[in-house]
């Protein structure tokens, strides 16, 4: 190969070692929209500690595939289910105050019926206007062995339907049941291939419950992502170097200052990169069409796909945002 040729092959090989080192992934919070539109009156939870009515000593729901302890009361781990929704809905702002209720009033449910003087009780001594109540939960089980060379176990897993509804006691008001149902999976590798029985039931239960209760709460109230993935721009040159190490130590206004000026530049890969951080910028105070119109005008100094498709994920967060004004206001 000739040396004009390596040439040839070399300035877009170090252009592209030069972009990727530019860049880095960083986290932002997104508020979602929940898959379930609740009532907006009702703005103050109480959580029903119980599930359903209580099975007997030994039992829990339709499992089978594992041995349970005769003698053992399985019904407190069902709380899980509602500790659970409380973890997801007490971050949520859809909601003014949540109470996971004192266990005393799990015994109103023995019978399988709750009046609601019942229900109003619960809510006067919680200050709330509105009870969860888990209605339902069956879960069932399955328990399969694997061997995958020298690697081997059981995997254990369980299908939990839920019936839910919310009651508004001092309105008489109940809310039509809505089901959900949930799947979780364990996966237990034994040592040297030499079977053992699954290990710690009543923990499995209980973080099944948990988690099935984590997702429900995502599903009947907008909920927070922090984990969400953005692109930031961290160079090349000394002010976007700087502006990334303050907003990668939380003091985005800060960086703002540097990116705003940079957007400005005579040099249109560094007003570009800048114009897309400051989208970034406010994104992450939820200001969606500011975001728009500084990606637009970054693709109007230099269109790209990474712009472009940015740009797609905000149109679809906006639309996103009308669904969420609908669930948190009604407007």
């Amino acid at each position: 190969m000739s040396p004009d040729i390596f040439s040839n092959f070399r300035l877009p090989f170090l252009l592209l070692i030069i972009t990727g080192c530019s860049t880095a992934r960083i986290n932002i919070s997104v508020l979602q929209p929940a898959e379930i539109s609740i009532p907006l009156s009702i703005q103050k939870v109480s959580l029903f500690p119980g599930a359903g009515i209580p099975d007997p000593p030994g039992t829990f729901d339709s499992i089978d595939h594992v041995k349970l302890k005769p003698d053992y009361d399985y019904n407190p781990i069902k709380r899980g289910y509602m500790e659970g929704v409380c973890e997801i809905i007490q971050r949520s702002p859809r909601f003014s105050r949540v109470v996971l209720s004192d266990t005393i009033y799990e015994k109103l449910i023995t019978e399988g019926v709750i009046s609601w003087d019942e229900l109003r009780q619960i809510c006067l001594h919680d200050s709330t206007d509105a009870v969860l109540l888990l209605k339902k939960a069956v879960s069932h089980d399955v328990l399969d062995y694997f061997s995958e060379d020298d690697y081997c176990g059981l995997r254990y897993n369980l299908v939990s339907h839920t019936k839910w509804c919310f009651y508004q006691p001092f309105l008489f008001v109940a809310s039509d049941d809505f089901v959900f149902t949930d799947f979780n999976n364990y996966e237990q590798p034994f040592e040297n291939c030499q079977p053992i029985p699954l290990q710690n039931i009543a923990g499995i239960l209980y973080d099944a419950c948990v988690l099935t209760g984590n997702r429900l709460g995502e599903s009947i109230c907008p909920s927070w992502k922090d984990d969400i993935q953005r692109i930031i721009f961290k160079g090349p040159g000394k002010s976007l170097r700087e502006a990334y190490f303050l907003a990668s130590h939380s003091q985005w206004n800060q960086a703002a200052v540097i990116w705003n000026e940079l957007s400005g530049s005579q040099k249109k890969n560094q007003a570009y990169r800048a114009s897309l951080n400051l989208a970034l910028a406010w994104e992450r105070d939820d200001d969606l069409e500011q975001a728009k119109e500084w990606t637009l005008y970054a693709d109007s100094i230099r269109s790209t796909q990474r712009a472009k498709g940015y740009l797609k994920i905000l149109e679809q967060r906006i639309q996103f945002k009308a669904e969420l004004d609908n669930q948190m206001t009604g407007k």
